[in-house]
């Protein structure tokens, strides 16, 4: 692999506990893809600090464990910038980390998973114009039951829960095909797991490689990019493919919480993804949907100056 390298780079988003570490597992069972651990780079580093200069960007990731999980030194990935072969940016270096990264795996095509990259797909499409965007959408009321296990969301109230859903969903299905138009694909987790071999032809060809039977035998693949303090909420992503790991929220969710979850999150219904049980919602379930919409677009607009003011910052930086 030369030090011209051109990288194919996809991403993988959407709503917390959709299933994109499992896809993310399958993905990188494929022999022409790799996908690093996931590290939160765009929302953890350029977001929080679009103007880091090398020594800051170089502390902030001396004392990031995520980085440390890469299997990359900083030595490695600073060095064109160190060395006066390339001019430092934020955005520069986490190119870098992705080329290194490949270069290591003697591949050109590398992906990047976290979910709340969902948030900040106006900033991917500058770094990478010509990103491939996979959108994971999941039944909400399943999102919901799978949230409450998950020690990084079980405590959270559930009006944020449900806003999460419902502002993320819609950023995701709004931006993603304006920004990346035909490089923008939705897939639906309950269809992951029922014909998987469909979903990731779709996925393959999108991202320009052939599709390959081991995606399916993706339990090594994982082992490598989960690690064991993550284990307790992505064990399902170890394997084997659990093919009914959907619907439990019709034994786990009582009545009066399903009705409110299908309030909160009524785009995914009136989209005709999912549909909503035959239930009558109790009169104080009657303003939720309001004041969640409400909330959605207030915290859509947050966002949307968020990255308008990042991109303001890293567009005046130099290129690679």
């Amino acid at each position: 692999m030369n030090n011209g390298l051109k990288l194919t780079y996809f991403a993988i988003v959407g709503v917390g506990r959709s299933g994109t570490t499992l896809l993310m597992s399958m993905l990188n069972a494929h022999p022409a893809i790799t996908l690093p651990p996931e590290f939160h780079f765009v929302n953890q580093h350029i977001v929080e600090k679009p103007r880091a200069t090398l020594p800051e960007a170089v502390a902030r990731l001396e004392n990031d464990p995520r980085f440390a999980r890469l299997g990359v030194t900083l030595d490695e990935v600073i060095r064109p910038f160190s060395h006066n072969q390339s001019p430092f940016s934020i955005v520069n270096l986490y190119r870098q980390i992705l080329k290194t990264y490949a270069q290591k795996q003697n591949v050109s095509i590398i992906g990047d998973k976290a979910p709340k990259y969902v948030e900040h797909l106006p900033i991917l499409h500058h770094i990478f114009p010509d990103a491939k965007i996979i959108h994971l959408i999941r039944d909400p009321r399943d999102v919901y039951l799978s949230r409450t296990k998950a020690a990084w969301s079980a405590t959270r109230p559930d009006n944020l829960q449900f806003l999460a859903y419902r502002a993320q969903y819609a950023l995701g299905r709004r931006l993603g095909p304006q920004l990346f138009g035909s490089g923008y694909l939705e897939i639906h987790y309950e269809q992951l797991l029922t014909q998987p071999q469909i979903e990731l032809q779709r996925i393959c060809q999108l991202i320009g490689v052939p599709y390959q039977p081991e995606m399916l035998s993706f339990s090594d693949s994982a082992q490598g990019i989960i690690f064991p303090d993550e284990i307790a909420w992505k064990q399902e992503a170890l394997g084997p493919l659990l093919t009914n790991n959907m619907n439990k929220w019709r034994q786990a969710l009582s009545p009066d919480k399903i009705a409110r979850i299908e309030l909160a999150c009524a785009p995914t219904f009136k989209d005709g993804f999912y549909q909503q049980a035959k239930q009558t919602s109790a009169p104080s379930h009657a303003m939720l949907n309001g004041y969640i919409t409400a909330l959605s677009a207030l915290y859509q607009s947050m966002i949307t100056l968020k990255n308008w003011q990042v991109l303001r910052k890293i567009k005046r930086q130099p290129a690679p």
